[in-house]
């Protein structure tokens, strides 16, 4: 089985020609999440930086570039008790927004 990768991953670097560059992770194009994140940029640049607490998932790619956008991220289903836990202790309680778990863990 090893042996058999290795062929396979010779083969492609001879098609290839050289490594495929790494991709870095984000969201897919076309995703429907990428605007929803993109808004909430555009948000913060009138009412200054808001606390978004995020569930596991996709949303974890909104921590960074383009977006950087993402506080803390606790597990599954906890962005909303994050949020919630943190919004007493901020000057402006709405400054504490939170992201719903996507469909990325599936049984």
């Amino acid at each position: 089985m090893l042996k058999t990768i290795q062929d396979n991953q010779r083969t492609a670097l001879e098609i290839l020609g050289a490594p495929v560059p790494a991709r870095p992770p984000g969201f897919c194009t076309g995703c429907p999440e990428r605007p929803v994140f993109g808004a909430i940029k555009l948000v913060q640049e009138q009412v200054g930086k808001v606390h978004v607490s995020a569930d596991i998932g996709c949303h974890s790619f909104a921590t960074l570039e383009p977006f950087k956008i993402g506080n803390t991220i606790l597990g599954y289903g906890l962005g909303l008790a994050s949020s919630t836990g943190l919004s007493s202790m901020m000057k402006n309680r709405s400054s504490a927004s939170w992201a719903m778990a996507d469909s990325g863990i599936r049984g």
